[in-house]
């Protein structure tokens, strides 16, 4: 298994930890509705972007992270800012991990008009 695809179901993982984390550690809001709203958004996108041509959406990670490793500042607890601030920086850190995969994937939609072209000269 790739490193890439590993990064992001750890990714994916840490996404379910937060959905999850709060009735684990027994903390309630305001960590517990941020934490339900950027999990899922997290681990969403990382599941997306364990597929290769969904590769670079892994960016979109790095926003919800920096805003896990903020958001204590809004007066969390201290378990819930501990997590927070872990699984903001541990989804940081993972969007850097896997680089960009190889391979052609079908050239988007240019391929579309290229092939038809192809077929029009030809004929």
């Amino acid at each position: 298994m790739s490193t890439r695809i590993l990064a992001r179901s750890a990714a994916v993982l840490i996404g379910i930890w937060l959905e999850a984390a709060s009735a684990v550690l027994g903390y309630g809001t305001p960590a517990a509705n941020v934490d339900r709203v950027l999990g899922p958004v997290a681990g969403g996108i990382a599941f997306v972007a364990i597929w290769a041509v969904a590769h670079p959406i892994r960016w979109a990670t790095v926003p919800a992270g920096a805003l896990l490793v903020l958001a204590p500042v809004l007066g969390y607890p201290l378990e819930a800012a501990v997590s927070s601030v872990l699984s903001g920086l541990a989804i940081i850190a993972l969007a850097f991990v896997g680089g960009d995969p190889s391979g052609d994937y079908g050239g988007g939609w240019q391929a579309l008009w290229r092939g038809r072209e192809r077929s029009c000269a030809d004929g």
